[in-house]
Order: C-alpha cells, then sequence, then structure tokens
C-alpha cells in the first residue's frame, strides 16, 4: 500500500507556468504556487483573469493550485478552460490528461497526451504523464521506453528520475530505484520527495537507521508534510517502536487526512500492537 505513494509522483504539473513575466499579479501568483501557497495563489491567478480573461496560462495556474489541493474537479475545470481557450496549448493537454488519469479516464487521457506531443516533443512533463498512463495500463515496458525518451531530451531531468524510480519502486526493482534518487541528490541535494523516497526504499532493503536518517533530513526541509511523518510511522511499526508509530502517523494524518485511506491498515495494525 505504501508504494502507492510513488505512484503519484509518475504525474508532474510544473508550479511554475510562466518562463518570465513583468506582470505584477503574474509574478505574485507564480511566486505564490512556488512557495505553495495555493489559495494566495488562486487569488492573484483570479485577478489577472479578471483583466485577462482569455490568458490560458492563468486557468492553468489555478488547475496547478488545485490540483496540488487534491481539488481535482476544480483542477478539471480551469484545465479545461485553458484547453478550450487555447486547443493546441500542450502544457494545458498535459495538465488536462494529467487530472483525467486520476479520474480513470484513460482514453481521453491518451489523446491528450499524444496530441500534446506531438506539439510539443520536449515537454518532460508530458513524457512522465505518460508514463503514468502505461503504467496504469499495465504497458510497463511502454512505461520505460517513454522515460527513456525522455532521458535523451534531458539527462538531467530530476522529474524523469523520480518518475523511474516510482515506476522501479512498483515493480520491486529496489536497488534500480535506490540509484535513480542517488541520482537526484546528486543533481539537487535536498530534494524533499528523493529524500523520503530513498527512505522508503531503504525501509524496503531492511536498512533502518538509513532510512531514518533520510527521513529526518526530509521533515527538517518540510516539517509540516505530513506524507513524511507517515512514512516515518510505518518504520517505526516495521521496527517494533509502536508508540511512536501511532504517534507519527495519527500526526501525518491530522497535516494531510487524505493519507489515512491509503494507510490504514498500518496505523491499525500499531495500535494492535499496543495493546
Amino acid at each position: 500500500m505504501i508504494r502507492l505513494f510513488w505512484l503519484l509522483m509518475l504525474a508532474f504539473i510544473p508550479l511554475r507556468i510562466y518562463a518570465q513575466t513583468n506582470d505584477s499579479l503574474l509574478t505574485l501568483a507564480e511566486n505564490a504556487l512556488f512557495k505553495k501557497n495555493f489559495l494566495e495563489a488562486i487569488q492573484y491567478f483570479q485577478k489577472y483573469i479578471g483583466k485577462n480573461p482569455n490568458e490560458a496560462n492563468a486557468f492553468i495556474g489555478i488547475g496547478v493550485a488545485y490540483l496540488e489541493l487534491k481539488n481535482y474537479d476544480s483542477a478539471y475545470y480551469y484545465f479545461n478552460l485553458a484547453v478550450n481557450i487555447e486547443p493546441n496549448n500542450a502544457i494545458a493537454l498535459t495538465s488536462r490528461a494529467s487530472v483525467l488519469i486520476l479520474f480513470g479516464d484513460y482514453n481521453n487521457s491518451y489523446k491528450d497526451l499524444i496530441k500534446s506531443l506531438k506539439l510539443d516533443s520536449t515537454n518532460i512533463n508530458t513524457y512522465t504523464t505518460l508514463a503514468t498512463y502505461y503504467f496504469l495500463t499495465n504497458n510497463i515496458q511502454k512505461a520505460y521506453n517513454t522515460l527513456e525518451r525522455a532521458l535523451i531530451i534531458n539527462p538531467k531531468s530530476i522529474d524523469i528520475y523520480l518518475s523511474r524510480a516510482a515506476l522501479n519502486m512498483q515493480n520491486d526493482k529496489f536497488i534500480e530505484a535506490l540509484s535513480d534518487v542517488n541520482k537526484v541528490l546528486e543533481l539537487d541535494t535536498n530534494n524533499v520527495k528523493a529524500l523520503y523516497g530513498r527512505g522508503t526504499i531503504y525501509k524496503y532493503l531492511k536498512e533502518y537507521d538509513k532510512a531514518m536518517i533520510d527521513y529526518e533530513k526530509a521533515l527538517t526541509l518540510e516539517p509540516n508534510n505530513g506524507e513524511i511523518y507517515v512514512r516515518r510511522g510505518i518504520l517505526y511499526l516495521e521496527m517494533g517502536e509502536y508508540q511512536k508509530a501511532v504517534e507519527d502517523m495519527e500526526y501525518g494524518y491530522k497535516l494531510n487526512p487524505d493519507l489515512k485511506f491509503q494507510t490504514e491498515n498500518f496505523y491499525k495494525e500499531a495500535l494492535d500492537k499496543l495493546k
């Protein structure tokens, strides 16, 4: 069940929509999005849209914020508006495809992704999202091939290595996954996803001390990330430290209630062990 976390890393939407802009509202919106102040970002994008109602990228920005907030219906609504405004906007198509995947609408997601690639064959996000599609439709080799194509385009892309690490984890290729997250950490020593991803890999490899070090470093960088607490709680469970396991998982659920549905069996096991 824990490896479902990794699946979410396969579909990646950028937190930067505009390469550069001189518009103050867009600058504020982009900065808020990058800092993960998603509600604030939505407000700035909406103000900008009030003055520029046909700016597709602003609608994408709102969609990204809602996606991060896990409000998938609203994310789809704004991504779809962006596509309606600019049918040949590759980012809008890929963004809409990512939500369609979450909805389980694989056929329409695939159509968006193929069209997006025809419009822009260098968009790394499209390749990682397409890999997600292939994985979920049991085309594992095509998922790997898609990521290999992306690496040819950008051999230093953190997102591709994270995606391939996720795919390797899903297929029990822990050593290969470890190699991929280590590559990410060579490129960015403070990459939080790579740190807690590596912690999870170490857990599966029974290298608990190394896993704990990675989780704790990740928490120093993102102390309000509920997923890291839940992962560390599951590590404590496997180490036989049941009280710490319960405390970590409960705190993680407090920060991100959606995590409980995915990991409740671990939580119940820890509670049972305490009795």
